[in-house]
């Protein structure tokens, strides 16, 4: 869709460098000059309004700061494309363009009016761009200009310096009934912030998920081979024998060990261990049917579960991948590969039986040791005694 699209795209922000995030600003402040400059020259020259509620002297001074915003936001534009074909990315840069927005957009709140909904956007658009796009540092720096301005403009209005809401000579809320052309004047300037805000509050919303989703699937996964971790397999055991008991169908649990791994490790240092569980664990999952699930228990040792499986048809699948394993040697390091065996014990769960995981893992676990004693490199079912 394209709305989702567009916020990606908008999400991107969040990881882009400081320049970009820069200039993002500095074509928002230019975009926001332009729509208020129009509206202050179609009000002022076009509308009886404007005739009647517009101060002459101060719409052509907003004419002018609007202008002169313009200009001033075009060029800092161009000086941020030059750095970025330089390859470059300056602090200043970025520290110029967040004093520059409040120092055009404070001025012009002031020029409108504190209580008013452009005016309150403002005040918090700013803060947000600043606290969410950049870092602590700047987001502090950008804080602190638009406070110490906000502060400065407010106390002088206060104390009878400066004028509230100067571009009007008759305030249109003074007047009864309220002129629907400023309703819909301050719907529409104020709707460039709101749009802002809004991605902001969803940038936000969306980050946090995001990091909760990694959090959780992180916690879940073992780190070396993106397989199931050792917690994340027994759920998944736990959850395949609730479904097996609750459905009347077979499953097999297997538990595997790559024999005489430690002698890698030893041999040829941990890196060629750490690669050779990652290729056993690709040959693993290509050998696996999707219903299948594989994690990785520990070491060496990983756990496979067996969706709907009868013994024959587990021992025939289980077969298939410790041929994969064996078939052809791993490249573990540039200069050695290696044949790598594994050694398969599992046992199988009849429809209706009452078993527990952990009885499940024991008989396994039995079966893969009776495995090495026969030999390695072998596949053994679990007999009972």
């Amino acid at each position: 869709m394209p709305g989702i699209k567009a916020l990606n795209r908008f999400m991107g922000l969040l990881d882009s460098p400081n320049l970009g995030k820069s200039c993002f600003v500095a074509a928002s402040a230019l975009g926001l000059a332009a729509l208020f400059a129009v509206w202050v020259a179609i009000t002022f020259f076009f509308t009886d309004f404007g005739n009647a509620y517009l101060d002459p002297y101060f719409a052509t001074r907003v004419l002018m700061l609007h202008t002169s915003a313009m200009v001033f936001w075009t060029l800092v534009l161009l000086l941020g494309f030059s750095l970025y074909r330089r390859n470059r990315n300056p602090d200043w840069f970025s520290y110029l363009v967040l004093a520059a927005y409040p120092c055009f957009l404070m001025p012009g709140a002031w020029i409108y009016g504190w209580a008013t909904l452009p005016a309150g956007l403002i005040l918090v658009g700013s803060v947000l761009v600043g606290l969410v796009l950049f870092q602590l540092k700047l987001a502090r720096f950008a804080l602190g200009a638009g406070a110490i301005l906000f502060s400065l403009v407010i106390g002088l209005t206060i104390f009878g310096h400066l004028p509230y809401a100067p571009l009007f000579a008759v305030h249109p809320l003074s007047a009864e009934p309220v002129s629907p052309y400023y309703l819909v004047s301050e719907v529409i300037l104020a709707s460039p912030f709101f749009v802002v805000c809004t991605l902001i509050a969803a940038m936000i919303i969306i980050s946090w998920r995001k990091r909760e989703e990694l959090v959780a699937r992180l916690s879940m996964t073992d780190e070396l081979t993106g397989v199931a971790n050792r917690r994340a397999i027994i759920n998944t055991l736990e959850h395949e024998l609730a479904r097996s008991q609750r459905t009347g169908t077979a499953l097999t649990l297997a538990m595997l060990d790559l024999d005489h791994f430690k002698q890698i490790n030893d041999t040829h240092g941990h890196d060629a261990g750490d690669h050779v569980l990652r290729d056993v664990t690709q040959r693993l999952k290509g050998a696996l049917r999707q219903t299948d699930s594989i994690g990785r228990l520990g070491g060496e040792e990983f756990l496979l579960i067996l969706v709907g499986t009868s013994p024959g048809s587990a021992s025939r699948a289980l077969e298939r991948c410790r041929r994969v394993v064996s078939a052809t040697p791993i490249q573990a390091t540039e200069d050695v590969s290696l044949t790598v065996t594994a050694s398969f014990g599992y046992c199988t769960v009849q429809p209706g039986a009452e078993e527990d995981a952990h009885t499940l893992l024991l008989r396994a676990d039995e079966a893969l040791y009776a495995g090495k004693e026969a030999g390695r490199d072998c596949v053994s079912e679990w007999q009972p005694a």
